[in-house]
């Protein structure tokens, strides 16, 4: 279920100088890899046959036993369960994976959002997906930037009460009826990733284009706000640029689940629109909504950069705040005459 996490880690270490050294002692010294399948089928005393079959648990030591390969013979536990219903699989997957260092909201979400998936999404989409593993050989191939965290938290800006809960990330912000019911019809979600891997890069985009035009001083400010990769900022800015072009605030949900999904994939088709055909108007959208964002920072009385930051952070984080700066970057766009 969880993504490879890199072969330099103590844990993984570990089980490599056990496979390397003590092969005898890897069946007491490792948890094992728990499979699920939808079908079970014993076709002799040594073999069975799975289909549709996943590993839920148990990648790090898959990886590593295929990156050692282990020249002395050596056994693993492994536990197979048969489940009919997709819930069914998802609830091993949780129970397999809740004791380790998972976060409890990536194991909720993990049922729509996983490294695998978006791999997968993204190689359909001719998008590759950047490993989280620095060693990745692929990713000096492909030179991309969108990583599975990258698609992570875009999905929880856009599927949260407020595209704010990608900073904090409350699962109880999360609207998970929706998640669970684009996420059952294939197009659906085929359009919701496609749409978070063009918001993506229209935040990189954008983001560059915006250094280009500002001073040094202040991209040296504002560094955190259009380059730092390891905090959404720059996503955020492409959520609430994209939204504010094509006139949809995507926080101003529906109360009835049904109306809410098909207002979703309204506003979905119309990112995709703008996004594929409105490049440049969507990045002068984003320099409006970094000028409205900045522009409130340094209406503060303080100049001290760790300051400055915090009351950034405020700023975008707060809940319900979203709809003001909608309709201000809005406001901005229209001033640039930038809009259809």
């Amino acid at each position: 279920m969880r993504d490879f996490i890199g072969a330099s880690t103590d844990v993984n270490q570990e089980i490599a100088v056990t496979v390397r050294e003590q092969p005898d002692q890897l069946l007491a010294l490792n948890n094992g890899i728990v499979f699920s399948a939808s079908k079970v089928e014993l076709l002799d005393a040594n073999t069975l046959k799975l289909d549709t079959a996943s590993i839920v648990n148990g990648c790090q030591t898959t990886i590593t036993l295929v990156n050692t390969s282990p020249e002395k013979e050596c056994y693993l536990q492994v536990k197979i369960v048969q489940t009919d219903e997709h819930r069914g699989n998802w609830q091993v997957t949780r129970a397999a994976n809740f004791q380790n260092e998972i976060k409890k909201i990536d194991l909720d979400l993990a049922r729509f959002i996983r490294p695998q998936l978006v791999r997968k999404m993204g190689f359909e989409a001719d998008t590759p997906i950047k490993s989280d593993n620095p060693l990745d050989i692929l990713d000096t191939l492909t030179r991309t930037n969108i990583t599975w965290r990258n698609v992570r938290i875009l999905f929880i800006g856009l599927f949260s009460r407020d595209p704010g809960n990608m900073f904090d990330v409350r699962w109880d912000l999360v609207n998970k009826d929706l998640l669970n019911l684009f996420f059952q019809d294939e197009e659906k979600q085929k359009l919701a990733f496609e749409v978070v891997f063009e918001l993506h890069k229209a935040a990189e985009r954008g983001a560059e284009k915006t250094r280009q035009w500002l001073d040094a001083e202040t991209r040296d400010i504002f560094r955190r706000l259009l380059g730092d990769t390891r905090s959404p900022y720059m996503q955020f800015l492409s959520i609430l640029a994209t939204c504010a072009y094509v006139d949809e605030n995507v926080a101003q949900r529906e109360e009835s689940l049904t109306r809410e999904a098909d207002r979703m994939e309204r506003i979905l088709r119309k990112f995709a629109r703008a996004l594929e055909e409105r490049g440049d108007d969507l990045d002068n959208a984003y320099y409006v909504a970094f000028e409205k964002i900045s522009g409130d920072v340094l209406d503060q009385s303080s100049d001290d950069d760790a300051v400055l930051r915090k009351m950034m952070y405020n700023r975008i984080t707060q809940q319900k705040k979203f709809t003001n700066l909608f309709r201000q970057v809005k406001i901005g766009i229209a001033r640039l005459g930038r809009r259809e």
